[in-house]
């Protein structure tokens, strides 16, 4: 029980990084698509309903094979840009600008993070085995003081130490 409760913590804390995240892009969008009566808040209310509406709409047609995608693809952008019209107090193509132009960059940004993460990931793996690498000589010179150290009182048992200062 323990499992499902942080799950759904994941879960709703990656829904609200996206609502914030989408409703940044879809304020960007609107901006270059001229839309004048945008602000960051309507952007956000914008993203939670089409959000919601486009969910609702890939759920109802995700049992058609192919062709079910497609059009709830389509849907959401037309959904997005119903929603923004009266929210914007723009036109439709405006909106339909602003929804196309705010999922390029969102797909920008993803495999901008994903060509950077595969770029990355061998660097990381040669660091990780390196560190590896020196973790287990340290330990090896660490073993190597401990049994052979001239003071060492279990190795030298039977030798005398010299006290400090005489010679």
């Amino acid at each position: 029980m323990e499992h499902i409760g942080l799950l759904a913590g994941i879960i709703a804390v990656a829904a609200c990084l996206w609502l914030l995240i989408s409703a940044a892009f879809l304020l960007l969008g609107a901006r270059i698509a001229g839309v004048v009566n945008r602000s960051y808040g309507r952007a956000l209310g914008i993203a939670l309903l089409s959000g919601i509406a486009s969910f609702a709409l890939g759920y109802a047609l995700g049992g058609i094979p192919i062709l079910g995608a497609v059009m709830a693809s389509v849907g959401g952008f037309l959904i997005t840009a119903l929603i923004m019209m009266p929210i914007f107090n723009t036109s439709f193509g405006k909106a339909l600008g602003a929804a196309v132009l705010a999922w390029v960059f969102s797909l920008v940004v993803v495999g901008g993070t994903a060509m950077v993460a595969a770029i990355m990931l061998p660097a990381v793996n040669n660091a990780v085995s390196k560190a590896s690498l020196v973790q287990t000589v340290a330990n090896g010179a660490n073993i190597y003081r401990a049994a052979f150290s001239p003071y060492n009182d279990v190795a030298r048992s039977h030798e005398k130490t010299p006290a400090f200062g005489s010679s």
